[in-house]
């Protein structure tokens, strides 16, 4: 049996066309595949959850039609069923974790490899505690979290996606290069103390911090060029403060990994990451927007089991 769960919203409507064609392809009988489609915010994690846990003997995979928040949602249901395999069928604007993970198909073509002959992948993802909250609350991250410039780009971004002509003329996907450019007036550095494996970091500030799992993010910037999601540490990246003209420069060089030979760009291999602000401080998590004085990030606990093709 397949679980696929699907987000209506994704890509202007785009998710809910592929389940369609998914639906209507032989395999989505011949492999027992059940569909369900999200209501609401946080509906995908839900019926991650009641599923695996109602079917966790017979589940072959719960297959992501969405973009990355989607699957961030699944993950974070399936986070007590790591022996569960997952699989991300890209619809969104995003889809970092698509480039990151490395499918070579799209679509039907990808739902058909996945079902009948996918490449299996045992991977630790990215865990973050918010504002020393209790263990029970970490929860899982995909790609990335990021502070600073990168949390306030997604935060703006999260307000133009529900603008209603972008959606109509289909420009979704220029969502996060709009907001950097209405973010860039109003930037400022965020202030921190942080530590890596238990070792305190001499730079104090930043316009930007990511702690990544794998090279992409804001729909395919190398971010991190050298990440690989199958090391056990992540690759942080931590950007100091520069004049906004640099910035400019930086974020379109992000695109082809050579923002990383600046002077500014620093890079670190970590297993643990934390960060403590005396004022709250934007981020963003698998493109999803909050704010906070205190983040602890380490890898997952767990392997968890993912399809890929």
């Amino acid at each position: 049996m397949y679980i696929v769960i699907v987000n209506p919203e994704s890509g202007s409507g785009k998710a809910l066309q592929l389940l369609n064609n998914i639906q209507q392809d032989r395999y989505f009988q011949q492999k027992n595949c059940r569909s369900f489609i999200t209501k609401y915010a946080g509906h995908a994690e839900e019926i991650a959850e009641q599923t695996a846990e109602i079917y966790k003997e017979v589940i072959e995979g719960v297959l992501v039609v969405g973009g990355d928040g989607t699957l961030h949602e699944v993950m974070n249901g399936l986070h007590r069923y790591p022996l569960v395999p997952v699989a991300f069928i890209p619809s969104g604007s995003g889809n970092d974790f698509h480039r990151g993970i490395h499918n070579t198909h799209k679509e039907i073509a990808l739902f058909r490899k996945i079902v009948q002959d996918p490449t299996v992948h045992n991977l630790r993802f990215g865990a973050y505690l918010i504002n020393k909250k209790r263990a029970l609350h970490k929860r899982l991250f995909v790609n990335s979290i990021g502070f600073g410039l990168d949390g306030s780009i997604v935060t703006t971004a999260s307000q133009l996606k529900k603008n209603i002509w972008l959606r109509r003329l289909h420009l979704l996907s220029l969502t996060y290069l709009l907001s950097f450019f209405k973010v860039l007036p109003k930037y400022k550095p965020i202030h921190f103390e942080l530590e890596l494996d238990g070792k305190p970091v001499s730079i104090k500030e930043a316009a930007l911090l990511t702690v990544t799992n794998h090279p992409y993010y804001g729909r395919g910037m190398k971010i991190a060029p050298t990440a690989d999601l199958t090391r056990s540490s992540f690759k942080v990246i931590l950007i100091t403060p520069m004049a906004k003209w640099k910035i400019f420069l930086l974020f379109f060089s992000v695109f082809i990994g050579k923002h990383t030979k600046l002077k500014e760009v620093h890079e670190f291999d970590a297993e643990s990451v934390v960060i403590r602000s005396n004022s709250s401080i934007p981020f963003q998590v698998d493109g999803e927007a909050g704010r906070c004085l205190h983040c602890r990030i380490e890898k997952s606990d767990s392997y968890y089991k993912v399809l890929s093709g």
